[in-house]
């Protein structure tokens, strides 16, 4: 009777014991299951807030502190509605969810945005807690080109109105893509062409304005005076060599795209040429004066050790080594100072979005 009685309480221990494994068992993978879930809040909260850091910058260009100012204060605006548009997600039911809270944004330096916020996965009856920080970093970029001769507009003025005699002169003409230009004298006019343009053997301008809206083709370009030339595309060789010659005044030619020129030539006073992405020059003479700037890479075969000009490059230069002095690489030592380049690099300088933020996760 005693042995009976002994086992009966024996199997009723070892029943208990189980049941009490169960539970435990149980209980433990609900924690894990909503240590899971907090950490795919953090997941899903974060993707939501890298959007907002994206699109915020996307397509913009900010050059100064008070648009800087501005995109941060709409960051932390559309970032604190998070937890009230979207404060909980149920992945299955109300018990199996994960939540947002205590969201927290600081731009108060205007060299990054720091985000706090914490997510909270529920698994039934169990919750647990994560903590989560990212620190986005906000530099200033490499400098943007600085363009000052604007679109005319458009004007009624046809091709044919404009070209009667042997020259343009005090007239707004208008060229539609793949007309050419005639190979006439061009004084004191106002030349546009609606796309891409065959300028040809392009000679004598004096005091005129042209704006091409695509690339352009030039054959020979010579005895050049106080001409602006601005070209939404690429400057490209024709068939023959694309050399420059006998410019003087104050000449700007401003290409956004690539330039492809075969030689500098006889260039005097005040030339100005600016390159938005990269050059590729055959020959600098010792003849020439004035200032290039290329905010691209600049690949040149042959330099003159005795020019005059100033030559500014932002990307990559491809050159005679060494170099001579008066060929200045961004980066190097003095060129921010340089009375030529130095301009250039602090005039449009955009602030840009790192894209590896700093990012820190801690477990309660």
């Amino acid at each position: 009777m005693v042995i009976i009685t002994l086992t009966v309480l024996f199997a009723l221990g070892l029943s208990g014991m189980a049941m009490n494994t169960s539970l435990q068992i149980n209980k433990t993978e609900k924690i894990n299951k909503a240590t899971d879930l907090a950490e795919m809040g953090i997941t899903y909260y974060k993707q939501k807030v890298d959007s907002i850091m994206v699109n915020a910058f996307s397509g913009k260009i900010i050059t100064n502190q008070s648009e800087l100012k501005t995109v941060m204060t709409q960051i932390k605006n559309d970032m604190n509605k998070i937890p009230t548009d979207q404060p909980k997600i149920n992945v299955s039911g109300n018990e199996i969810s994960y939540a947002i809270k205590d969201l927290a944004v600081d731009i108060s330096n205007p060299a990054s945005i720091l985000v706090n916020f914490k997510t909270v996965g529920t698994s039934d009856t169990e919750n647990r807690e994560i903590s989560y920080k990212i620190n986005y970093t906000i530099n200033q970029g490499k400098p943007l080109p600085v363009y000052n001769i604007t679109d005319p507009g458009t004007f009624s003025s046809s091709s044919d109105e404009c070209y009667k005699t042997n020259k343009i002169d005090y007239q707004k003409c208008f060229y539609s893509p793949r007309q050419t230009v005639p190979d006439v004298k061009i004084e004191n006019s106002i030349i546009k062409v609606g796309g891409n343009g065959d300028l040809g053997h392009f000679n004598n301008v004096t005091s005129s304005q042209i704006y091409i809206s695509g690339d352009i083709l030039f054959s020979k370009v010579n005895n050049i005076t106080n001409l602006r030339l601005h070209v939404e595309g690429d400057l490209l060789k024709g068939s023959e060599l694309l050399d420059f010659t006998n410019f003087k005044g104050n000449t700007r030619l401003e290409i956004q795209g690539n330039a492809s020129i075969s030689k500098l030539n006889n260039i005097r006073e005040n030339f100005e040429l600016l390159i938005g992405k990269n050059l590729t020059l055959d020959e600098l003479s010792s003849n020439t004066n004035g200032n290039i700037i290329v905010y691209g890479d600049a690949s040149i075969k042959a330099l003159s050790n005795n020019s005059n000009m100033n030559v500014c490059i932002f990307g990559k230069y491809n050159g005679p080594d060494p170099k001579p002095s008066y060929v200045r690489v961004y980066g190097e030592t003095g060129f921010e100072s340089d009375p030529v380049c130095g301009p250039y690099a602090t005039a449009r300088v955009p602030f840009v979005l790192e894209s590896d933020p700093e990012e820190n996760v801690s477990y309660k």
